[in-house]
């Protein structure tokens, strides 16, 4: 997926790619407020730039790796 896809929204999967990180991470993170969740039915979506920016301001983005197809 590319980082510009703007419109699409992301699943947990592609989110915990994106940042890195473990499915649970983007759950827990969810489920406790800390980071912007869609809820689409009883699924969870994520608007990668909304994510990446509240990482920002909390300090917790150093960088992210760029995924090579």
């Amino acid at each position: 997926m590319e980082f510009n896809d703007q419109k699409r929204l992301a699943d947990v999967k592609e989110l915990a790619d994106f940042l890195g990180v473990d499915k649970s991470w983007v759950y827990e993170q969810s489920r406790r407020g800390l980071i912007p969740v869609i809820k689409a039915g009883k699924y969870n979506r994520y608007k990668k730039q909304e994510v990446l920016e509240v990482l920002k301001e909390r300090g917790e983005i150093v960088c992210i790796r760029q995924q090579t197809n």
